[in-house]
């Protein structure tokens, strides 16, 4: 730590007596624009001619700005009068020459006024009961004890939380269901029915504790945060708080899960995103405590946890913490659905209640739809294969050694047909030609796999011996397993390249995918 005095432009004796005084006991001391970084040295600053003030800081008017300590930076705002300065040197001095050593905060702790660093004004209220009402203010951890801060959120990182199941619902019924403004209730993310619907129900998922929900890494990740006395450990969703808040706090409590705070939004209308929400609360937060060197918080969504570095690195570099240390892990699970028959049951009384409230006159203001039904869509047809059946076809297609060689593994944009897989599958229903075998079972023969310029792939078939297929004119028979985004199915048949393997048998039905759509009427209101 360098204690800085200021001295004369010219850099020769000190001019002020008081400043003076506090060399005495000082081994040495430097001259103007020193970097010497030892303990007990002075480096001496200039003052304003002009003013005779002395001025710690670039807004100064000194000889060599560029040159000041980085401790002054680090410890005062900039244009802070020599007043303060003084005494702050006077007291790190009398500490020092008394052997004592000069410890971490203590500026904020001499100087609370001030704060520990530059530009950071001290906090004198924690801002976590401002997000959270349930808090104790008194129970909650003082400044002092933490140095760690772990931010924990709820969805899809501790809790495995069931999505819209896409074997059951169309694309854009999926996109209605978790809209805020698709349904009365606020859809799937802010309708507590559908967290209710986890699993077997609440009383008996309750008195089990959820078992089979929980992501048990991250949940002995929050154990361990509990345990440890310097470490601030916090749940933050965007749900709703008054929707969600004692459903939460049961789960959590099942689970014999402790936390210091845990934090769900109050208002979903004030118009900030859930990113922009959590950046607020998780910047309050790490500003409040100020020992904080480290920050971890686990997210599943990539898209928050690159804001959340963002906002962490601005904070760092705002405030001046150069010592914090921050962390975003990514965490991913595989995506858990509800039971099919209540997840349509729980949509149904949602639709429901929306045409309710819309008879009612009691529609929510920023809802779209005036009325809302299910339907069924029809996504495509063919002789699709079951679901075993694609998987066989598509580890034979991808793991061949010509293909992987030539193409690698497909890449992220690539779409995997496991709805629609199948031979002479089309959008829609069944052709004319394909009608009449309805339901019929088929037996294929996979003996050749190929691929085209890393965008389609997929495996030619014949049926099996001594049963009867109806051919469509001009249709090759082909499986395609998997195709990139935007690609027209119809470039399978520009593959040259086909690889023989040892034959495999698939099974298929002649049969129609069908997924649940929601209709929809707009408000003219």
């Amino acid at each position: 730590m360098v204690v800085v005095v200021e001295a004369d432009r010219e850099g020769g004796q000190f001019q002020d007596t008081s400043i003076n005084n506090i060399s005495t006991g000082v081994d040495h001391y430097s001259k103007v624009g020193s970097t010497n970084e030892e303990i007990g040295s002075v480096v001496k600053v200039p003052r304003d001619r002009e003013t005779k003030r002395f001025i710690a800081g670039p807004a100064s008017n000194c000889l060599d700005n560029h040159l000041m300590s980085y401790p002054v930076k680090n410890h005062h705002s900039y244009g802070q009068n020599t007043n303060l300065i003084y005494h702050q040197a006077m007291a790190a001095m009398q500490m020092m020459n008394g052997a004592q050593p000069v410890l971490p905060g203590f500026y904020s702790q001499t100087f609370p006024q001030y704060g520990q660093y530059g530009d950071l004004p001290q906090q004198a209220t924690n801002p976590i009961p401002s997000f959270c009402d349930e808090v104790d203010p008194s129970k909650l951890p003082s400044q002092s004890q933490i140095t760690r801060i772990h931010i924990y959120d709820f969805d899809a990182t501790l809790f495995k939380t069931p999505l819209p199941n896409p074997d059951l619902l169309s694309t854009s019924a999926i996109s209605i269901l978790e809209s805020l403004n698709g349904l009365h209730g606020g859809g799937w993310w802010a309708d507590s029915r559908f967290l209710f619907g986890t699993g077997e129900g609440y009383e008996k998922e309750r008195s089990r504790a959820w078992e089979g929900w929980w992501d048990e890494k991250v949940v002995e990740l929050a154990r361990l945060s509990q345990k440890d006395p310097e470490t601030l450990s916090i749940v933050l969703t965007g749900r709703r708080a008054e929707e969600f808040k004692h459903l939460i706090r049961t789960m959590l409590d099942a689970k014999e899960l402790k936390f210091d705070a845990v934090i769900l939004r109050k208002d979903l209308n004030g118009g900030e995103s859930t990113l922009q929400y959590k950046s607020t609360v998780i910047s309050e937060i790490v500003k409040y405590y100020k020992m904080a060197t480290e920050v971890t918080i686990y997210e599943d969504k990539a898209k928050q946890a690159a804001g959340f570095r963002k906002s962490l690195r601005h904070l760092r570099t705002r405030y001046h913490r150069a010592n914090l240390v921050y962390d975003v892990v990514e965490v991913y699970d595989p995506q858990k659905y509800l039971d099919p028959l209540v997840e349509l049951s729980l949509i149904e009384n949602a639709i429901e209640d929306h045409n309710n409230a819309a008879a009612s006159g009691i529609l929510s203001p920023n809802t779209r739809y005036s009325h809302v039904s299910l339907g069924k869509e029809v996504i495509c047809s063919g002789y699709l294969l079951d679901r075993l059946s694609y998987k066989r076809v598509l580890d034979v297609v991808l793991n061949h050694e010509l293909i992987t060689k030539r193409a690698g593994s497909p890449p992220n944009s690539v779409k995997f047909e496991a709805d629609c897989a199948g031979v002479f599958s089309s959008k829609g229903p069944l052709s004319p030609q394909l009608e009449p075998l309805r339901g019929a079972k088929v037996d294929w023969m996979v003996t050749h796999v190929g691929q085209l310029e890393n965008r389609i792939w997929a495996a030619k078939v014949a049926p099996q011996e001594g049963q009867s297929v109806e051919v469509e004119p001009g249709k090759d028979l082909v499986i395609i397993v998997a195709i990139r985004r935007k690609v027209n199915p119809t470039a399978v048949a520009q593959i040259t390249e086909w690889h023989p393997i040892e034959p495999l048998v698939v099974h298929s039905v002649v049969s129609e995918r069908s997924l649940l759509r929601i209709n929809t009427v707009l408000r003219r209101d």
